[in-house]
């Protein structure tokens, strides 16, 4: 018996979901979201500080050696 599909529970109903189990989920949901957003946001700027290294390096073997 799967009490989470009803055409295996022998006609019963599925117990709904406690109301602090639901609010406990969606809030380490939105945390969980926030958390990978600022992740993304430091790995873009990272990526934009590689990259201006790059260029920089690029431009540093222009330059006569003093």
């Amino acid at each position: 018996m799967d009490p989470h599909d009803p055409s295996k529970d022998g006609g019963r109903e599925i117990p709904k979901p406690d109301e602090d189990d639901v609010r406990r989920a969606t809030r380490n949901a939105q945390q969980a979201k926030s958390r990978q957003d600022a992740a993304e946001r430091k790995v873009e700027a990272a990526e934009s500080a590689l990259e201006a290294a790059k260029k920089l390096g690029v431009w540093l073997t222009f330059l006569p050696m003093v």
